[in-house]
């Protein structure tokens, strides 16, 4: 399935516009879901106000999209290349993240907060996957030239796939500073994974999937106890194990993201994503 107006083009711009045209789309819509988080906070719980704030801001992407900017984005589970080669690491990161929520249910067994949890997820996972491995990297990838066209393309959009959880800094979920400053490091990495899959895939469906499942065991936990596992501030010890922790956990998924789109993969890429490359 491809969201696609015909045969209206993808915007032409400099890499120097492009890349100021989508740090301003990115900041617009940090902006404005810190607005609607502390808006819908006044007059509902937490609960309904994050899935309304991602609600909206799923039919935000895609107007903006299809009105403005014009990327093809494709969700077709079928895949480009050797899928097992390109997502083993985020499918495992599906079983792990899954498990995780699978354990937590049994142990909590509230159904509803794990219904809304699934919903939370997947609302997430479409948006952020959309916003940021479609309409973001396809743009990059469009308007950037020259031999390392492919790997800055999946560096800037990571970067500012980073930055946009710099809202939590401001908006009401709770979340405390180091830990924020630590999510948008690990968002940084997990992010040049998600781009490398998209790319090598053609498609947006088995990040999102990979997306979702990562932040299923979170949100449930934040639905059924009420509480934000990164509202918690960190004495030194503890800052330096997260420190060392998340660098071991994510600089290897930078680390082989970067690998998947290697200069003899490139080839490859061109061929799953004619319409961004072309």
């Amino acid at each position: 399935m491809k969201f696609v107006l015909g045969d209206v083009a993808m915007k032409k711009w400099s890499a120097g516009q492009t890349i100021s045209i989508l740090t301003g789309i990115t900041v617009a819509m940090m902006i404005g879901l810190i607005v609607l988080r502390r808006l819908f906070g006044q007059f509902m719980d937490k609960t309904a106000w994050e899935l309304s704030v991602e609600l909206i801001a799923v039919i935000a992407i895609v107007v903006i999209n299809k009105y403005w900017l014009h990327v093809p984005l494709s969700y077709r589970w079928q895949t480009h290349g050797l899928f097992w080669n390109v997502c083993w690491l985020g499918l495992l990161l599906v079983f792990i993240n899954g498990g995780v929520f699978i354990g937590s249910y049994f142990v909590n067994t509230k159904f509803v907060p794990g219904i809304e949890a699934v919903v939370m997820s997947l609302l997430v996972g479409f948006y952020e996957e959309s916003f940021f491995r479609g309409i973001i990297l396809g743009q990059l990838v469009h308007n950037f030239k020259g031999r390392y066209r492919i790997v800055n393309a999946v560096l800037v959009s990571s970067v500012l796939f980073g930055l946009m959880h710099a809202g939590h800094f401001f908006d009401n979920f709770g979340q405390s500073g180091i830990n924020t400053t630590l999510q948008i490091g690990y968002a940084i990495c997990l992010g040049v994974y998600f781009s490398a899959v998209t790319l090598r895939t053609g498609s947006l469906f088995w990040t999102m999937v990979m997306h979702a499942t990562f932040d299923l065991p979170s949100f449930y936990l934040e639905f059924a106890e009420h509480a934000n596992i990164l509202s918690g501030s960190m004495p030194g010890e503890e800052l330096v194990f997260s420190l060392i922790s998340d660098a071991v956990h994510y600089l290897p998924v930078l680390l082989i993201g970067l690998w998947l789109v290697r200069k003899s993969q490139l080839a490859e890429i061109h061929h799953a994503n004619q319409a961004w490359v072309n």
